[in-house]
């Protein structure tokens, strides 16, 4: 049950705070393995709406999986 509760804040967070990231909408748009997705990821470059949106997507960027 606690687990399910998890996994849809996660979902909502990603949909809804997420949104502010260039990289999360590009995935959210294209999908993940997009061409237009991995020319995102090699530039390499934290871009987002507001402070919040670079930080969100310096973090995306520098995951290691």
């Amino acid at each position: 049950m606690f687990k399910r509760i998890k996994i849809y804040f996660y979902i909502f967070l990603i949909k809804s705070i997420g949104r502010l990231s260039d990289g999360i909408n590009i995935c959210l748009k294209f999908g993940l393995t997009s061409g237009k997705m991995l020319d995102y990821i090699y530039e390499n470059k934290p871009s987002g709406r507001f402070l919040i949106g670079k930080l969100i997507n310096k973090i995306y960027l520098g995951h290691p999986d």
